[in-house]
């Protein structure tokens, strides 16, 4: 009598698929996983492409969250108040408050590679003396 063998499920060939990959591959599809997760989570961000910038954007801006968040900060600016000043709804600054508390260590990293980037080009990070 003949075994019927059920076909493979969608499962299966991913495993299959990542048994195939090497290491460096698969840390390649985990960094891009995030984005590809968030397209569909998120109702006020977006992901947009980038060399090396993984964190969302503002739909419509061209502002990063966490350009966004930092603004907020140094200028001790409130939901509300950022919203005005930026012309956003409530609720995009909200979101994007939420996603930098999900994604807060991937932002500083962004953040902190910006930073060593501009001091490698001899681009000064604090205003110079006026006086």
């Amino acid at each position: 009598m003949t075994q019927i063998v059920p076909p493979k499920t969608r499962l299966d060939q991913a495993v299959e698929l990542v048994n195939q990959l090497s290491l460096e591959e698969i840390k390649q599809l985990f960094q891009r996983a995030p984005i590809l997760n968030h397209q569909s989570t998120y109702v006020y961000l977006e992901a947009r492409p980038h060399r090396w910038r993984k964190q969302l954007y503002l739909k419509g801006r061209n502002i990063t969250v966490g350009q966004l968040i930092y603004s907020m900060r140094a200028n001790n600016l409130s939901v509300e108040d950022v919203a005005y000043e930026l012309d956003l709804p409530i609720e995009q600054v909200k979101e994007a408050q939420q996603y930098y508390q999900l994604s807060k260590s991937l932002i500083e990293h962004e953040a902190d590679e910006e930073k060593q980037f501009l001091i490698q080009e001899g681009i000064p990070l604090e205003p110079q003396n006026l006086s």
